[in-house]
């Protein structure tokens, strides 16, 4: 974990959000005290600060924005990030959860945010990471 360049298949990453007003509790986890996951202070508990990230179809190619990825907690045996279906709008972990993610370079998500051309085919070239143009490797720490 830490670094930047291509995030290969089955790396371990952590999750920060872009959001000022949460300070520094900007790391997500999936800890004991609650259902759903939540930002807290880098460091607090490593492994469980910590995601396994893989793509969803499987394959072994290091991963770009616009790829289907799957998440998977370190400290909890095969419980990846999904949707709570309990509470609108949060994400929990569940064991064997079939869930993905689209991985979006951080401040260009929007509502209309697809990931995909309209034909479902995905076009690196439409994301950055605001470093390199042109360049659509996923920036991590």
């Amino acid at each position: 974990m830490g670094g930047n360049g291509e995030v290969q298949a089955n790396s371990h990453i952590k999750i920060r959000t872009t959001e000022s007003a949460i300070g520094n509790n900007n790391v997500l986890g999936a800890f004991a005290d609650s259902h759903d996951c939540y930002y807290w202070q880098d460091g607090y508990d490593q492994d469980k600060q910590s995601w396994q990230i893989t793509k969803a179809d499987g394959d072994a190619s290091p991963i770009r924005y616009g790829d289907r990825v799957r998440i998977t907690n370190i400290s909890y045996t095969n419980q990846s990030l999904a949707a709570d279906t309990k509470y609108d709008g949060y994400i929990t972990t569940v064991e064997n959860a079939g869930d993905s993610w689209i991985l979006a370079p951080a401040g260009t998500v929007d509502a209309s945010y697809r990931g995909f051309e309209d034909n479902g085919k995905h076009d690196p070239e439409e994301f950055s990471d605001g470093e390199d143009d042109g360049d659509d490797v996923p920036t991590w720490f």
